[in-house]
């Protein structure tokens, strides 16, 4: 019969909630706000990406992510103006989320699947909960790997327990 530790050990951390994974509020950005705009944001608050979002009201929805690539690729290397191309404009057209309560799994599975390194994270009323990388999963997966590394060891310190002097 497993012990009470031994039980609790076996939720791995790839079933933690995605809610178990936040860290901090996002920064948001309104749909309307400029490249320049979003850039300053990212680098006041030393950001890769903002979530944008219909407005600054509490419980806007989100609808979208701007990463700092999504300004190279999209305004410098197309010279594009941006005082004038808007959050709204570099963002895609549909929203990858999860919600809050998804796996860390779930998260790795939808990231390789659309191809994205970030997700918005949706509370249950379809508000922003916060944003999970791939940096935080990468955090989750070194855990299972440090915990199935050392299984070698404690199966040869079992090994020594019940064949002693062999």
């Amino acid at each position: 019969m497993p012990s009470t530790a031994h039980a609790k050990a076996q939720e791995t951390t790839m079933e933690f909630t995605l809610s178990r994974l936040l860290h901090r509020q996002p920064v948001t950005l309104e749909r309307e706000a400029s490249a320049i705009a979003a850039a300053q944001l990212m680098r006041q608050h030393h950001v890769g990406a903002v979530v944008v979002v219909e407005s600054k009201q509490p419980g806007a929805k989100p609808v979208g992510i701007l990463t700092d690539r999504d300004l190279v690729v999209e305004i410098l290397a197309q010279e594009a103006d941006p005082q004038i191309v808007s959050a709204g404009d570099l963002i895609g057209e549909r929203l990858i989320s999860l919600p809050a309560g998804a796996s860390a799994f779930e998260a790795i599975v939808t990231m390789r699947h659309e191809g994205v390194r970030r997700l918005v994270v949706l509370d249950e009323h379809g508000g922003l909960a916060g944003l999970v990388g791939m940096d935080d999963l990468l955090a989750v997966v070194s855990a299972e790997l440090l915990t199935l590394a050392r299984v070698v060891p404690a199966e040869i310190g079992a090994e020594k327990r019940r064949r002693p002097g062999v």
